[in-house]
């Protein structure tokens, strides 16, 4: 009896630590809180370099997508990273979906076809409620992000034009 409970345990703390292992060191089920980890993390599964300068990092409730203005003012916004990156600015854009109700790989595929179909090829991850806490994030936004993890810019989306211009001038120089 007392072998059969040990080799329970023993099993037990292997498929723990096989948990631990596959999702990259973090503690089994533990969500990822801060952008620069999100990032890292999307950069290593999609087999890039982690970039080292500046990053648009898009935080989108699909909820406010409901609002034309919202969704006007984001494919805008996505059509002008297009035309800087393709004048040869490497610049990555992440879109970061809070996450809903909905099981987490629908969800996922959800928003990548519903990205693809956009014309979108950036990473795509989903992100708790606890990361635009953290952040200040109440509705969708666009932020701007330094070498150094420091946010330089934010904005609300639909961005005002003086906050669409700032953004693009910022990662236009």
């Amino acid at each position: 009896m007392k072998s059969r409970v040990h080799f329970k345990i023993g099993k037990l703390f292997a498929l723990t630590i096989m948990m631990i292992w596959i999702s990259n060191g973090q503690p089994p089920f533990s969500e990822r809180t801060d952008l620069q980890t999100i990032i890292a993390s999307l950069d290593s599964s999609a087999g890039r370099a982690h970039s080292d300068g500046r990053k648009i990092i898009i935080m989108l409730r699909f909820i406010d997508f409901g609002c034309q203005p919202c969704l006007q003012n984001f494919f805008e916004l996505c059509d002008s990273f297009g035309t800087i990156q393709r004048r040869s600015l490497t610049i990555p854009v992440y879109l970061l979906f809070l996450r809903d109700k909905t099981g987490s790989g629908y969800q996922l595929t959800t928003m990548t076809k519903w990205a693809r179909s956009c014309g979108l090829q950036y990473p795509i991850a989903l992100i708790s409620q606890k990361v635009f806490h953290n952040y200040g994030i109440e509705h969708s936004s666009v932020l701007i992000m330094n070498k150094n993890g420091t946010i330089e810019n934010c904005g609300e989306i639909p961005l005002s034009r003086n906050t669409f211009k700032n953004i693009l001038r910022m990662i236009d120089t």
